[in-house]
């Protein structure tokens, strides 16, 4: 059974590339108040960024939705002027946050290495 009915269900059987060689452009936009969410559930864990009403912590969750619009808009021109296809899914979206605290707990681990470095140093 066909929702689309026999004659569809006919013809991929026939010509099965209409199936196999098909891509379905699904990628929708996420709202900006749904990426501000993600940001903040993801962000919510790291410990350097301060309580969840800290100064620091505010500006880092609301620029993730900002950069996610304007490689957006981005995309946009570069279609207009190209007529190429650069997508920005809600995966990348996720993983440009996955990159950010992995990133930021390498970096608070070499400061944190460095500072007892120098402490050793100077007590010698």
């Amino acid at each position: 059974f066909s929702p689309v009915g026999d004659l569809m269900w006919s013809r991929a059987r026939k010509f099965p590339a209409l199936v196999n060689c098909t891509a379905i452009d699904w990628f929708q936009q996420w709202p900006m108040g749904a990426l501000l969410n993600v940001a903040a559930k993801f962000l919510a864990p790291v410990e350097q960024l301060g309580l969840a009403d800290s100064a620091i912590r505010a500006p880092i969750t609301d620029f993730f939705p900002f950069t996610y619009e304007a490689i957006n808009e981005l995309s946009r021109s570069f279609y207009d002027t190209e007529r190429r296809y650069a997508y920005s899914t809600p995966k990348s979206f996720l993983e440009s946050l996955k990159l950010y605290t992995t990133m930021l707990e390498e970096k608070v681990d070499l400061l944190a290495d460095k500072k007892q470095r120098l402490s050793i140093g100077l007590v010698k």
